[in-house]
């Protein structure tokens, strides 16, 4: 139990590592464009790299991998629906027509 214990800080650090980028460029791009995909994209990576942690500590290895596997397609697919719809949605109001 001592090496999970040891590994908390450094499993905390990886999050801010490879999740702070992405949350950043994402809320930039939210006020930009105001379009939430970026958003939602980079919540299920928090998500999954959350699960990932958890994983780790409950020994899920083989479930969560799956989990993740199918989170993400999931995400991917509604990420693309929403980016679409979006903009579909400027298209009309600069008054061109959609794709």
């Amino acid at each position: 139990m001592s090496i999970k214990g040891n590994a908390l800080p450094y499993l905390l650090f990886g999050y801010g590592v490879a999740t702070s980028p992405f949350s950043y460029m994402a809320s930039k791009d939210q006020e930009s464009t105001g379009v939430s995909a970026s958003f939602i994209a980079v919540l299920l990576t928090q998500l999954s790299f959350l699960i990932l942690i958890l994983s780790y500590y409950f020994n899920w290895y083989p479930y969560s991998i799956l989990f993740i596997s199918s989170l993400m397609l999931v995400a991917a697919a509604f990420n693309t629906f929403i980016v679409s719809k979006s903009l579909d949605e400027i298209a009309r109001s600069k008054g061109q027509r959609p794709i």
